[in-house]
């Protein structure tokens, strides 16, 4: 696996490939910004200094019947012009979500040709609800569902 299968496979663009681990079941594919930021986003500064990392997981599109996580190492900065905090822009994902776009359109594709319990069912199968013991699974996928068919519409 390499970066131009990011690109051309899982649609990740900005991003460069670390490595590979499979556990429980799961690849996990680890990487991190091809981009440095360049001015700070509130005052438009260029004296950034690096504060730190975040790591963050996202869903992506299955490979087989294998789940696929993408695990980002994020670089936070800190503005020595206005004090302000921030970390690398995630393209490849809105806000807090834990999903990518590709994930999202892939849901919004089997919902064309199945009912939200019969899809919800597969995602639960592919082992992509593990980590979600409050909500049920169809609430999961309608909630992706209404996040989903928005975001594709207003693009």
């Amino acid at each position: 696996m390499n970066t131009s299968f990011l690109y051309h496979e899982l649609g990740l663009k900005s991003l460069r490939y670390v490595g590979c681990e499979r556990h429980k079941g799961r690849s996990i594919v680890k990487t991190e910004s091809k981009h440095r930021m360049l001015c700070c986003p509130k005052c438009g500064g260029k004296r950034l200094i690096k504060n730190g990392t975040r790591t963050r997981d996202f869903h992506c599109v299955p490979i087989g019947r294998r789940p696929v996580s993408i695990r980002v190492r994020l670089q936070r900065y800190k503005c020595k012009e206005c004090d302000y905090d921030a970390q690398e822009p995630i393209p490849f994902a809105n806000g807090s979500c834990g999903y990518t776009h590709r994930f999202a359109s892939y849901v919004l594709d089997l919902l064309r040709i199945g009912t939200i319990k019969d899809v919800a069912a597969l995602v639960c199968q592919l082992g992509y609800c593990q980590r979600y013991t409050q909500t049920p699974p169809q609430t999961q996928v309608l909630s992706a569902y209404n996040k989903g068919s928005q975001a594709h519409w207003h693009r």
